[in-house]
């Protein structure tokens, strides 16, 4: 039988700031279920949100919730065939680089197509396109996004 959870147990969960699901230490619990979180490795304190991955293990019943039907097993919003495309382009691009590869993503600095680059909130991408007015577009895990570039 599972041992109940109570503060201070350890516990699967979706980190907000890694995007991942991750082992987490509960906070705060209200009507047994888990309630606050931080997380084991980056530390960052968050409302308890359920795995979006099960991995075949299930969450007690007072803790489950059904997987939001909009993403797929890995948790990225790619569902389609170019979306699933798009993913292994981005996998080749970003994964095995060292993290002096990437250039930090500020509005004021200038990039070049196929640059590496880091945002705070979507994570690791690349320069997909450089489009007029000033932005352009990156390609992220999660898809492309339209940033804006050289702005004083």
């Amino acid at each position: 039988m599972a041992k109940p959870l109570s503060a201070g147990s350890e516990i699967d969960a979706w980190c907000t700031r890694c995007r991942l699901d991750l082992g987490h230490r509960v906070v705060a619990m209200v009507d047994r279920r888990p309630k606050r979180v931080i997380c084991l490795t980056c530390n960052s304190e968050h409302n308890y949100r359920p795995p979006k991955l099960s991995g075949g293990r299930r969450q007690p019943a007072s803790v489950a919730h059904p997987p939001s039907p909009k993403r797929t097993s890995d948790g990225s919003p790619h569902k389609t065939r170019s979306g699933l495309r798009q993913l292994a382009e981005w996998e080749a691009h970003v994964t095995g680089q060292a993290a002096a590869a990437f250039t930090r993503y500020s509005v004021e600095s200038s990039f070049y197509q196929g640059e590496l680059v880091l945002h705070r909130k979507f994570g690791q991408g690349y320069v997909l396109e450089l489009l007029d007015n000033g932005k352009m577009t990156v390609m992220f895990r999660d898809g492309p996004r339209t940033l804006v570039r050289g702005q004083p």
